[in-house]
Formats: C-alpha cells, sequence, structure tokens
C-alpha cells in the first residue's frame, strides 16, 4: 500500500536531508545530556564510523545496526533478568 500511495502522490523534497540530519544530532545531543556513562554513545558513534570506513557508504547503516546490536545483546545478556510477577 506505501508504495502504491508513494508511486501516486509527489511533493518536494529539498531540504530534507538537513532536517533529518539536523534531528538525529538532536536526539544524540539529548541522549548525550541525560546519560551519567557516555559509553553506549562513544560505541555508537565509532562502530559506525568504522562500518563506514570498511563497508563503504551504500552497507553501512546495515552493517552499524547489525554490530550495534549484537554488542547490546552480549553486553546485556548477563545482566537482564525477567521479571517476576
Amino acid at each position: 500500500m506505501g508504495a502504491f500511495l508513494g508511486s501516486r502522490i509527489s511533493f518536494n523534497t529539498q531540504g530534507l536531508e538537513f532536517v533529518l540530519t539536523s534531528l538525529l544530532v538532536v536526539i544524540f545531543l539529548e541522549q548525550w545530556y541525560k546519560e551519567d556513562n557516555h559509553i553506549l554513545s562513544i560505541t555508537g558513534l565509532v562502530v559506525t564510523a568504522l562500518c563506514l570506513q570498511f563497508l563503504g557508504k551504500d552497507l553501512f547503516i546495515l552493517g552499524a545496526m547489525f554490530f550495534l546490536a549484537l554488542m547490546l545483546y552480549l553486553g546485556w545478556r548477563k545482566k537482564w533478568e525477567p521479571m517476576k510477577e
């Protein structure tokens, strides 16, 4: 349905890249100010930069999401406990 509507409705997307980049920067800074420990933010920046360097601009987002999800799973697997009712 989304593909159908997307092909039928057109609008000007000029400037959208700037708006989305600004939004992501603001979200990152808000999270940075809320955190006491910045290890997650720094890890995200480093992993993303490494994926961009080694995977290229076409695949870096997919690689970064995979590696970050893997790191979060491995890092907090031991700390997670199911809720007890």
